[in-house]
């Protein structure tokens, strides 16, 4: 359960469900809010799973997103931001995961916090 801004209680679908209602189509800035939400008060090597090469994470301060490695091992290759032109080329896949959020735990997400410094990696 997690509460809402008007201090009601909300599980995860209600969270999800509540983000495509409305006249207005999700953003990426309401998108971001959701898995920012849902992962500051996960440990800190759980990820959201967004696809099979993106993940999100909580680096202490904020939401990272991030690709994976090609080669199938999940290490992290890089970080990247949500803006206006990647929202437009991953909307569906983001929008699919509001729908059925994935979090795993991720030994690669936690070695990539660990390399960070101090600053970026929630100390």
């Amino acid at each position: 359960m997690l509460e809402g801004c008007d201090g009601r209680a909300r599980t995860i679908p209600q969270i999800t469900a509540q983000a495509g209602q409305g006249k207005h189509s999700i953003t990426h800035q309401d998108f971001v809010r959701q898995p920012a939400m849902m992962l500051r008060d996960m440990p800190r090597s759980v990820a959201a799973e967004l696809n099979d090469c993106m993940v999100a994470f909580w680096n202490g301060h904020s939401v990272v997103f991030a690709f994976l490695c090609e080669r199938g091992t999940g290490a992290v290759q890089g970080e990247f931001g949500i803006d206006d032109y990647v929202w437009e080329d991953w909307r569906p896949t983001f929008k699919n995961w509001l729908a059925r959020p994935v979090f795993k735990p991720s030994a690669q997400v936690e070695l990539w916090l660990r390399d960070a410094p101090p600053h970026e990696a929630g100390a």
